[in-house]
This record gives C-alpha cells, structure tokens and sequence, in this order.
C-alpha cells in the first residue's frame, strides 16, 4: 500500500490539528512555490520501501507552529527554533507515512533547508503523492516520493 492525496491530507491534518492548535484545510488548485524565505524539510525511509517525505512552508507558518507548540512569542523566536518545529512536524508526518508503507521499513533523522532562493530536488525519485495545504492563510506542501534507482 502506498499513501494517497487523502492519507497525506488526513495525517497533516491531525498532526496539526493535535500537535500544534492549527487548522489545515486542502488547496484545491495546486498553488505556486511559497514566495520568500521558506523552509523545506525532509526526511528518508529505507528498508522494504525506500522514498522520502519532504514538507515545505513558509517563514510566517512554521514561525506560527512554533509559538503554538513552544508556547513563545513571536520575536522570541530564534531561527533555530524554526528548524527545530520544522524538523519535528517532518518527523511526525515522516513516522505516520512509514506506517502505509511496505515494512520494516525505518526513518532517517530529519534535515531542513532555509532559504529563499532554492529549489530542492530529489534525485532518483519520483513523486507518488503530494498535496497542498492552507493553515492561516500560509501554505504548506507535502509531498511523499519514491527511490527508483
């Protein structure tokens, strides 16, 4: 079994709605790239399937996540902290896809990108299901993609 649009819809939904007090509710046109400083984070499962789950957003999003889940202001927060809540939404999204696919299957530790002049590429993958999300008024992009080398 390999997670669908709806499953990625769903378990971003929860983790966010869970996790952090957000509301993320589907794009229905999918979107351009968030505009501006971003961050993308990724994370690699190997094992019987080998892929990644990779979450992009916003500055102004995951700025949000973190004071809703470290319980901070806005001008407390430290770009490490972006990271670090990025770093974690990615974990949690990353360990509820690796349960729809073929096992064992095991996580990576999470990496993040800032930036925002870059395009993140995945090489010898393709992507098998992806959907965007509005939380706020930011969007949030979640994709899961497949090794085929």
């Amino acid at each position: 079994m390999y997670p669908s649009q709806d499953d990625l819809i769903s378990i971003t939904q929860n983790i966010l709605s869970t996790m952090i007090s957000m509301e993320a509710s589907p794009i229905a046109e999918k979107p351009e790239p968030v505009a501006g400083k971003r961050l993308t984070g990724c994370i690699a499962i190997s094992g019987e399937w080998k892929g990644a789950v990779v979450i992009q957003s916003s500055e102004a999003f995951t700025r949000q996540a973190v004071c809703n889940m470290l319980q901070m202001k806005p001008a407390e927060v430290s770009d490490s902290d972006l990271e670090d809540v990025l770093s974690e939404i990615t974990n949690m999204i990353g360990g509820n896809i690796k349960s729809l696919v073929k096992s064992p299957s095991f996580l990576s530790l999470p990496s993040v990108t800032v930036g925002s002049d870059f395009s993140f590429h995945l090489k010898g993958s393709k992507v098998l299901a992806e959907t965007s999300l509005d939380c706020n008024g930011e969007q949030l992009d979640v994709l899961v993609c497949e090794s085929v080398t």
